[in-house]
């Protein structure tokens, strides 16, 4: 990729950086699942795509569908997918330059 050529881009740093932002996210969905089976303190949902954004949206996708958590809300998939479709805009440009 031209575009991280002679920047100091770390791959390793990267993947261990996408690595930790996807566990994260998996425990905060279990978490999350939990609290709402027992009518506990939730994680607001903004915060949940905000880790997504950040890298964890594999982890979210894995997720909603191993806890079925969130996955039958429409209004939060459909957040999910549009998040998901501007990451992968941005990484195609990305990678076009």
């Amino acid at each position: 990729m031209m575009l991280l050529e002679n920047t100091g881009f770390d791959y390793f740093d990267a993947g261990l950086a996408l690595f930790g932002i996807n566990a994260l996210m998996l425990l905060v969905m279990a978490y999350d699942k939990l609290a709402a089976r027992k009518g506990g303190w939730r994680v607001p949902e903004a915060n949940l795509l905000l880790l997504a954004l950040l890298g964890g949206s594999p982890a979210l996708w894995m997720a909603m569908r191993w806890f079925r958590h969130k996955s039958s809300k429409r209004s939060f998939r459909m957040k999910y997918y549009a998040l998901v479709v501007t990451q992968l805009v941005v990484i195609g440009f990305a990678m076009a330059m």
